[in-house]
């Protein structure tokens, strides 16, 4: 295919429109994954659940990532994407259906005499309210299981964007251009969680139902433990930006022109290099007419070799590790850290994604866009590069560990955090919601409709509070519920069970909640610096092997990172999350169990020290690396410098009248293999000196 000339032949064109497609597709991603909660609340699952809804893209990408990663280079890679971009749209469409298949959303609140509260007071009749009327409720929290289909679908269609876009930029941009193309690309794509996570705060504010049902009947706010937001409207609105952005995709052509840097206008090329230049484009056209030319079978007999070549290459290997630690680290923060912020410091899940947008998520994209001004100014060796992803790993570490300590206290809740007062003076075993106040009450396991006590303690339920009776508020609400035994027991002393009374509302959502910005502070600084190593991580990973192996080698730590990280990583940091539960919910009707209360000094050890141990193991990693990469340097230069003097001593030839010459030396490489331009920073071909 001739080369597209115009806009559409020009490398600059494609990196804006790569980048606003990766930005769309990633702001649907950020969607999903900022809906997590909300989807635990609305289908009624636990972690371990949500985790596989997170693990579904990944699990789908990997049926077709070393296919694509392999043969893609060979094929026409802006409409592969845009084939790609095809099945994103309709994976997401797919995830959005249990809105629009399912019944509407029936949540529980103590405060209102229309609610599908399952507990009012205190009474003896009310032991099997949970069995009542199940044979006509939907079981809609079984339609999730589309929400796994759906993502599985968008991995699939992911699959091609990232190998075939990076190798795509990287063939036809200057070599000096390429770390900066890619490290806008990547700063754009960054962008996407920043605008999703503030689209996605904005949604959730907003009744799951709205269009159905409504609004304004509505008794509960965003605060209140039983809050859905339209999580499928802002993933609506994503993928038509996908629908959009993944048009250009059709016009670029298969192959264009190598982008050339300008000259400066008084800096001229000698005869020799202009025939040099010359000479080089006419090889390189020939590489790529015997790359067109090899057979499908011939591709698939060369599989072996560039897996051999590959695996064969102890950077390539040491920087797959690293990706993966980096990986597994991050997975945490992407899919879990919203959650950690509602429940250590009682945000509101619309608030948790907006300071995720605005806080977390810019401090990534200004350390990708300092890492790529670094790498294109001071033009970095192997080794110089191998010292900034230490030091940013480093820097990373360091600023999460303040985060074991820093965070709030669980709130107190009767029976759970908390001993109920017993008559007798004994202190039951915590955790047990049942007392001797309220086990004549018929308190239905697992409810959470909490109150608060004017003993400035939280229950469970008004029924787990002991109350049996109540007084109206406004048309439809309740004001408060009174004659609470509980409550009398452990605040008067039973002298005066009138002033023992509940309000229908958690006493306080955080016992710290101006920790929160201090929480955000240093968790911002670690994402400065693990943003830092982005570029550099990349750019290294592409250099260090051959040209031909690009999209090969990215598809392979694609695969190894989603094999060993994004995929078990959300199970792992799920199952951990659950184990930090106190207290566990459940509706009528359903067998599935979702934690109602944490414990939050066990979920902030938990969470943030295996990030802590995975940024460990990282720089251990990073160490051995630049220990391996600055002998193969220096083993490089050496080799360099011996065939330099070596060509010199050949090229001094006395003519016939006596006169030297200095004759034109060629460039020439150990070990029977030809540098490509790619390779030329891996093995020190830099005129301005980097960091050492």
């Amino acid at each position: 295919m001739a080369e597209r000339k115009g806009c559409f032949g020009d490398i600059r064109t494609f990196v804006a429109c790569y980048g606003i497609l990766v930005l769309t597709d990633i702001m649907a991603g950020v969607m999903k994954k900022s809906s997590l909660t909300t989807l635990e609340r609305r289908f009624d699952l636990p972690s371990t659940i949500i985790a596989l809804l997170a693990s579904s893209f990944q699990i789908g990408n990997l049926t077709m990532l070393l296919f694509v990663s392999y043969f893609g280079s060979r094929w026409h890679r802006p409409r592969a994407i845009f084939c790609g971009s095809v099945l994103l749209v309709t994976g997401n469409l797919i995830v959005t259906l249990p809105q629009f298949l399912g019944g509407r959303y029936e949540y529980d609140d103590v405060s209102s005499n229309t609610s599908t509260a399952q507990i009012r007071e205190c009474a003896d009749n009310v032991t099997d309210i949970s069995n009542n009327n199940c044979e006509n409720k939907t079981p809609t929290n079984q339609l999730y299981i589309l929400l796994v289909v759906g993502m599985m679908v968008n991995g699939v269609g992911g699959t091609p964007i990232q190998p075939l876009g990076l190798s795509y930029i990287d063939d036809f941009a200057h070599e000096r251009n390429s770390p900066l193309y890619l490290g806008l690309t990547t700063s754009i794509a960054l962008l996407g969680p920043m605008i999703g996570y503030v689209l996605s705060s904005v949604v959730l504010k907003w009744w799951v139902d709205i269009g159905w049902v409504d609004t304004a009947e509505i008794t509960i706010t965003p605060t209140h433990p039983s809050w859905v937001g339209a999580w499928w409207l802002g993933l609506i609105i994503c993928t038509s930006g996908i629908a959009i952005t993944m048009i250009p995709f059709l016009f670029f052509p298969k192959t264009m022109k190598k982008q050339e840097m300008k000259k400066k206008k008084k800096q001229k090329l000698e005869p020799d290099e202009k025939t040099e230049d010359a000479e080089g484009k006419v090889e390189k056209e020939k590489m790529k007419e015997e790359e067109n030319q090899t057979t499908f079978k011939d591709e698939v007999r060369d599989i072996p070799a560039t897996l051999k070549r590959i695996f064969n290459n102890p950077i390539f290997l040491l920087i797959l590790l690293k990706f993966y630690f980096g990986s597994a680290s991050l997975v945490g923060i992407i899919n879990f850290l919203p959650k950690y912020l509602e429940v250590a410091f009682g945000v509101s899940a619309s608030r948790a994604n907006f300071f995720m947008g605005v806080i977390n998520i810019p401090c990534v994209v200004v350390g990708t866009l300092v890492g790529s001004i670094l790498m294109k100014r001071y033009n970095l060796t192997p080794p110089g590069i191998t010292k900034l992803i230490g030091i940013s790993t480093l820097g990373a570490a360091i600023c999460l560990i303040p985060m074991l300590t820093v965070g709030c206290e669980t709130i107190d809740i009767a029976g759970i955090t908390v001993p109920y007062t017993e008559a007798s003076g004994d202190i039951p075993t915590l955790p047990n919601e049942i007392s001797s106040c309220n086990i004549n009450c018929g308190c239905v396991d697992g409810t959470y409709t909490p109150v608060c006590g004017s003993d400035g303690i939280s229950y469970i339920s008004p029924c787990h509070a002991g109350c049996t009776g109540s007084t109206d508020g406004e048309v439809g609400s309740t004001k408060k519920f009174t004659e609470c035994s509980c409550i009398s027991m452990n605040a008067t002393n039973g002298k005066d069970p009138e002033s023992a009374y509940a309000t229908p509302e958690r006493c306080e959502f955080s016992k710290c909640p101006n920790l929160l910005f201090v929480a955000l502070a240093f968790k911002g600084a670690a994402s400065f610096f693990s943003g830092l190593a982005g570029t550099p991580m990349y750019i290294f990973m592409i250099r260090s092997v051959q040209p031909k192996d690009k999209a090969f080698g990215i598809g392979i730590y694609l695969l190894f990172t989603r094999l060993l990280a994004w995929i078990p990583g959300p199970l792992v940091y799920g199952a951990l999350i659950d184990s930090a539960c106190l207290y566990w919910g459940r509706k009528p009707c359903t067998d599935k169990a979702y934690c109602k209360v944490y414990d939050n000094e066990s979920y902030r050890l938990r969470f943030y020290g295996l990030m802590i141990i995975f940024n460990v193991f990282s720089l251990i990693t990073i160490l051995v690396l630049h220990i391996v990469t600055k002998k193969k340097y220096a083993k490089d230069q050496a080799k360099k410098k011996a065939e330099e003097k070596k060509n010199e001593q050949e090229s001094i030839q006395i003519n016939g009248n006596g006169t030297a010459v200095e004759l034109k030396p060629q460039f020439s490489v150990t070990d029977n293999e030809t540098l490509s331009e790619d390779q030329v920073l891996l093995t020190g071909e830099n005129k301005k000196t980097g960091i050492a």
